[in-house]
């Protein structure tokens, strides 16, 4: 059975994250070219009063490569706030509610 979720595209998950940074006025950097980025690095790194967050879009279904997984490992053992966003985490407001915290609002 198909979701909601399983018919949005990287791209409009990327469209939702840049209009909310927008709106939270957060500072946010989306790897445009993963030719001139390091290989797996995380689409996105949004900053705010609250912090910094190093997300990775993926469709519902979709699977990290193994340089992500570098990357994510790295990052955690690093101590950085980390994930992997899917549409489900737009469509239930997970990702409006981070950003939110992010700017340090509700």
């Amino acid at each position: 059975m198909t979701t909601q979720a399983d018919l949005w595209r990287e791209r409009d998950l990327d469209e939702h994250v840049r209009g909310l940074a927008k709106l939270y006025g957060l500072a946010a950097y989306h790897t445009h070219d993963s030719r001139q980025s390091p290989a797996g690095f995380p689409d996105w790194v949004i900053a705010g009063p609250r912090g910094v967050l190093f997300r990775e879009n993926k469709r519902q279904n979709g699977t990290p490569t193994p340089a992500q997984l570098t990357w994510a490992r790295v990052l955690l053992a690093a101590g950085a706030d980390y994930e992997v966003w899917r549409p489900a985490d737009a469509l239930d407001g997970r990702i409006k509610a981070q950003l939110q915290r992010l700017r340090g609002t509700r």
